[in-house]
């Protein structure tokens, strides 16, 4: 039994699974990636279509402000497996990203400017 904290903000964590036998110990380590459940949805300026996909959809919208975008997209274990820069000189955005030869599955889409983050799910069917 564990007790588990709240989370009410972006954070990393280190999982250490240590197994150990007759044969030894062998130690994994895996990083996890928690965000906020009510950032699920972000932006409502941004639309990201289609959305199930087959690894390459669009995001669209409008920013509240202009200036870098900083898209990044994990795996439903926390593994990143893609970013991508955006430099945005207007407030208007269109973007289309290819997600190449991914497994089907749930992957978010995290999208930072400046000190805010959105996150939406994205479903690969």
């Amino acid at each position: 039994e564990h007790d588990y904290p709240v989370l009410n903000q972006n954070m990393w964590y280190i999982a250490t699974l240590i197994s150990t036998n007759q044969c030894g110990a062998d130690t994994s380590f895996l990083q996890i990636f928690t965000f906020d459940i009510e950032e699920i949805g972000g932006n409502p300026n941004i639309q990201i279509y289609p959305n199930p996909n087959k690894g390459t959809f669009f995001l669209t919208g409008n920013l509240k402000s202009n200036g870098n975008l900083l898209l990044r997209i994990f795996n439903s274990t926390g593994q990143e497996i893609c970013q991508k820069k955006i430099s945005s000189e207007k407030i208007k955005i269109s973007e289309e990203i290819k997600l190449g030869q991914v497994a089907p599955g749930i992957y978010f889409l995290m999208i930072g400017q400046e000190d805010k983050n959105w996150v939406w799910k994205i479903v690969v069917e």
